[in-house]
């Protein structure tokens, strides 16, 4: 027996794998060339960072060292107050989104710009990976450059995010997604135009072969392309065979049903399992049951319930052992049991035949009740009582006498 076939994908997933595999290597590049500018672009502004931040420290230092020229060291420090510094940072005109923190030598925050004095004199959290004066480092939600005084010991701190990092990268990104879409969307709509007209033609024949299954014929009209209509040829040529087949098949049987159901006998046939598959009109009558019910069930379910267990063994050794044909009740009575529940002495013959590599068992059996009733009213003229209920006595059905 083959194994069940995995399901197969449709011809319009076939199609849409095509365009994808066409495309995919254009979005691999796009997507690289995307990723390229990405990294690029970063890089460039981190780099920027750390110019406007040694800048801006050097403008720090300039402010520093000018009034000390003026001013004597303690008092140089006033240049250097929350308010005036704030005023210089804003006045560097940094891009939008970044935030300059100047951080003196004790590490605490001594303005932030444009947040104004709120932060002045809290600890600053430095980001991990700073080592020298000088530097950028990138963190969770962005990057951060720095640049340490070696007048005042004070550090500039330029945080910046990532959506300034990639003002350029975006507007890229967008018209490449962009572009990307209109293709992938002009391509399935040129699928799903090639697809309707296969699959109408594809629905035409699953049509025409459904007729041809149950046995109608084939009206297959000119279908889109080539293929189909060659495919469609050979599929008429095929339910035309085949329905030639089914009408010569359904005749045999008609004339193998007239022929059992006209029988004078009971005729059952079992599979080697000894499951029932034919059940005559005889049959139906002898057992008083339909051949509907009885399809599928045992054959020792004609027999009394004693009886079941070493009749089925004795099927399963004929089946191991079969021969041309085996006696199962000449001479000896053997019981069947009708549907009511109503014992009666049948004679039975069993065969095997072999077709298309199974094995089939043939029954044929007859009613002997009669012949048993007017045989033992002769009988009990002649024998002496004790020897006439011998005789009678049942015997089970899977005795088989020697040969």
């Amino acid at each position: 027996m083959h194994a069940p076939l995995p399901p197969a994908p449709t011809l319009r997933m076939l199609l849409a794998r095509l365009v994808a595999a066409a495309l995919l290597p254009v979005m691999l590049g796009a997507a690289a060339l995307t990723w390229w500018h990405h990294g690029h672009e970063k890089r460039e502004a981190m780099e920027t960072m750390t110019l406007a931040a040694r800048a801006i420290s050097a403008t720090l230092d300039e402010r520093f060292i000018r009034a000390r020229l003026q001013l004597d060291a303690p008092r140089a420090f006033i240049a250097l107050e929350p308010g005036p510094l704030n005023e210089m940072l804003a006045r560097q005109g940094l891009p939008a989104g970044w935030v300059a923190t100047i951080v003196n030598d004790s590490g605490h925050v001594v303005t932030r710009a444009p947040d104004g004095d709120d932060t002045a004199g809290r600890d600053y959290v430095w980001p991990r990976g700073m080592r020298g004066d000088s530097g950028v480092v990138e963190t969770e939600t962005g990057a951060t450059a720095y640049s340490r005084s070696n007048w005042t010991g004070w550090s500039v701190v330029l945080e910046a995010p990532d959506e300034s990092l990639y003002r350029y990268v975006r507007g890229l990104l967008l018209w490449t997604t962009g572009g990307l879409l209109v293709l992938v969307l002009s391509s399935l709509w040129l699928v799903k135009r090639l697809a309707a007209r296969i699959l109408d033609s594809m629905a035409t024949l699953a049509a025409d072969a459904r007729q041809a299954a149950i046995g109608l014929p084939m009206d297959v009209p000119p279908l889109a392309f080539r293929e189909a209509n060659e495919f469609a040829a050979l599929l008429d040529a095929a339910a035309r065979e085949v329905h030639q087949s089914t009408m010569a098949l359904e005749r045999s049987e008609r004339q193998l049903r007239a022929v059992l159901d006209t029988a004078m006998d009971a005729v059952v046939v079992a599979d080697n399992a000894g499951r029932i598959v034919l059940f005559n009109d005889e049959a139906e009558r002898m057992f008083r049951t339909t051949r509907t019910f009885m399809m599928g069930q045992p054959l020792e379910n004609l027999m009394p319930e004693r009886y079941r267990d070493m009749h089925a063994q004795m099927v399963r050794r004929f089946v191991r052992e079969p021969g041309n044909a085996r006696a199962m009740g000449r001479h000896r009575l053997v019981f069947g049991m009708r549907s009511d529940g109503e014992e009666f002495p049948i004679e039975a013959s069993i065969s095997s035949a072999r077709a298309d590599g199974e094995q089939w068992l043939t029954v044929i059996m007859r009613d002997v009740t009669r012949r048993q009733i007017e045989q033992a009213a002769h009988e009990s003229t002649q024998l002496p009582p004790l020897r006439l209920i011998r005789e009678m006595e049942p015997v089970p059905s899977h005795t088989i006498p020697p040969k």
